[in-house]
């Protein structure tokens, strides 16, 4: 099982919703987390009887909401203690430094940072980086209007002191606000 973590405030629900979908097209079982302080995908995620925590199928992707880490989940599923959940590949969402610790974000395989440009992404991102107790390697990724090279210098001078090992590779999307 490969685990994902999606680390940052900028809402990144949509993002880890089509990359679940592009894994399950490739015949992968995935798991998407919403470990998130609003938990938006409890209203993207169409369920009949939404409760305090679920599991449930959104096309062909399990999406848990509402979880304090894996081993809840694993407990919702009837699964027992030393029993491994049975996907492929498993994809956290979260915007707090509890999401981070309780599902161990540091042993992920790949770690991303998401934001945008907005005053309260970079700031409220850069707090929650701040709480890292220790280093993790991650890569950016960035939502912007215009991609420019100040924006990186900025978010960079924003991260000074932060206990983040950046991965040169950085991925951009460009925000627009029509067609």
């Amino acid at each position: 099982m490969k685990k994902i973590g999606f680390i940052g405030v900028y809402d990144k629900t949509d993002l880890i919703l089509n990359i679940a979908k592009v894994l399950t097209e490739a015949r992968k079982k995935v798991l998407v987390i919403d470990a998130t302080t609003l938990q938006k995908s409890k209203y993207v995620v169409p369920v009949i009887n939404p409760t305090k925590s679920y599991v449930t199928d959104f096309q062909g992707i399990d999406v848990a909401v509402g979880f304090e880490n894996i081993e809840d989940i694993k407990l919702y599923l009837g699964l027992e203690e030393n029993e491994k959940l049975v996907y492929d590949v498993v994809l956290i969402d979260t915007d707090n430094y509890k999401g981070i610790q309780n599902f161990n974000i540091e042993t992920s395989e790949k770690i991303y940072y998401v934001t945008s440009f907005d005053a309260y992404s970079l700031k409220k991102g850069i707090e929650l980086l701040a709480q890292l107790q220790y280093p993790l390697q991650m890569t950016r990724i960035f939502y912007s209007k215009e991609m420019l090279k100040e924006e990186i210098e900025y978010f960079d001078y924003l991260a000074l002191g932060i206990r983040v090992e950046w991965n040169e590779e950085k991925i951009f999307f460009l925000l627009e606000n029509g067609d």
